[in-house]
């Protein structure tokens, strides 16, 4: 089944019309069937050819121009590509995707999806907050890694006059320490410290990204996680 994208679009489908019918069971039984079946190869395959052609705005319009259930498991597919669950260091191609994506402005997408009110506004709750927990996922790991990227930039050319003095530099390397799920996740700390070492100035130029309406949009996702 993971090898036939019709029965991946049935199912996706089926979902989708137990949301549109508000009935939770249909929705919930045909995502329980997808996330039994592996990524479904014909996809893997398209975001491969979107990599190897160096067409983001492809990957980009797969995430923003599904219905809610599809933009979902775009997300997690290309979750699994980004965060493998066998991940190992030595995994050059998977080391090339995540620096594609980021220099091809996946940082920049993942927080627009965070940031914009219409994202997901037609979906249920429950496919929201899958959505949101993959989008947070990714976004934690590449923005982690970016601070890591550059207090290593920083210290490879302490000279360089926008440098900031080095007892700065490492209480944000303290502080990028120092998060909670920094020491319990060792898949998070392998990728970051792979990113962090072999960042290109491309990769840099995602730092300033962030901005405090991406603060304020955790905030909010925090608390309306806290409220349930």
């Amino acid at each position: 089944m993971a090898g036939e994208l019709d029965w991946c679009s049935f199912l996706l489908s089926v979902g989708q019309m137990g949301s549109t019918l508000k009935a939770p069971s249909l929705r919930d039984r045909a995502r329980e069937l997808l996330d039994l079946i592996p990524s479904n190869q014909k996809i893997l395959d398209k975001v491969g050819e979107f990599k190897d052609a160096g067409n983001f705005a492809e990957l980009r319009a797969s995430c923003l121009h599904f219905p809610p259930l599809d933009t979902l498991y775009h997300l997690e597919v290309l979750q699994s590509l980004l965060l493998p669950a066998t991940y190992s260091p030595d995994d050059e191609q998977t080391r090339s995707f995540q620096l594609w994506f980021i220099e091809s402005g996946g940082i920049r997408l993942l927080l627009k999806l965070l940031e914009d009110p219409d994202f997901m506004k037609d979906a249920d709750t429950n496919t929201r907050k899958s959505t949101y927990h993959v989008t947070v996922r990714l976004l934690r790991l590449f923005l982690v890694s970016l601070g890591m990227a550059q207090v290593t930039h920083w210290l490879k050319e302490p000279t360089t006059g926008s440098s900031p003095d080095p007892t700065r530099i490492d209480q944000l390397r303290q502080a990028l320490f120092q998060l909670p799920s920094f020491h319990s996740d060792l898949l998070l700390r392998q990728i970051v410290d792979q990113i962090g070492n072999s960042a290109s100035k491309k990769v840099l130029e995602n730092v300033g990204l962030v901005t405090l309406e991406t603060v304020r949009c955790v905030q909010r996702l925090a608390w309306s996680a806290a409220a349930g």
